[in-house]
C-alpha cells in the first residue's frame, strides 16, 4: 500500500516496503543520501527526501523487487 507523504519526489512511502537509514553526503556540491546495502554489498546513492525508491540492487535481493523507503540516520556535517 502506498501513502503519499509530498508533492515533490519521493512522493510516497510503500508501507510494505522496509526502512533504510540513510547517511547524507555532499559530492561535487550535490546533497546526496547513502546507504551500504546489506544484500549486495554495494553504496547505494540517492536523491535527498524521505520516502520510497526503486533498488539499485541485484537480482536476489529482497529489495530489488519492492524498493524501500528511505529516511535519514545521519545528517551531512560542515
Amino acid at each position: 500500500m502506498k501513502i503519499v507523504v509530498s508533492e515533490a519526489p519521493p512522493y510516497f512511502l510503500d508501507v510494505t516496503a522496509p526502512v533504510i537509514g540513510c547517511d547524507e553526503q555532499v559530492i561535487d556540491g550535490q546533497v546526496v543520501w547513502r546507504f551500504r546495502c546489506r544484500h549486495c554489498r554495494c553504496d547505494h546513492i540517492h536523491g535527498p527526501g524521505d520516502g520510497h525508491r526503486e533498488a539499485h540492487c541485484e537480482p536476489g535481493s529482497p529489495y530489488h523487487a519492492g524498493g524501500y523507503n528511505l529516511t535519514l540516520a545521519t545528517p551531512a556535517r560542515n
